[in-house]
């Protein structure tokens, strides 16, 4: 399923207060296995020209739940059924519009699509 960044926009903007400072959304095609109140040990690949590389972010990469329900954000569309739901209490801005990276994130909730 394609995801575009107006899906994001609307999914963004009806989720509940987290008691967490960064709420992500995630898009992925499986739950792999993820409950909510899982923490989450993934931690992303760097993208270089498009190109994924073998080296790893310092967390897991995601869309910023607050900047997303502010506005339409430019990314386009993500493939995906499942959106996972991510708090965190140490995250810092990512590369691309509306990117998080999240540490020691904790799942909060998964939408399956």
């Amino acid at each position: 399923m394609i995801i575009t960044a107006k899906q994001i926009h609307e999914i963004a903007k009806n989720l509940p207060d987290y008691d967490y400072d960064d709420v992500g959304l995630r898009v992925q095609e499986s739950d792999y296995g993820m409950t909510v109140g899982d923490k989450v040990d993934y931690q992303s690949k760097v993208w270089i020209d498009g190109e994924m590389t073998e080296d790893l972010i310092d967390g897991i990469c995601c869309i910023g739940a607050s900047e997303a329900a502010r506005r339409t954000l430019s990314f386009g569309a993500y493939m995906g059924d499942v959106i996972v739901v991510l708090g965190s209490n140490r995250a810092t801005n990512g590369e691309d519009d509306g990117e998080l990276i999240l540490r020691d994130a904790i799942v909060l909730d998964i939408i399956r699509l």
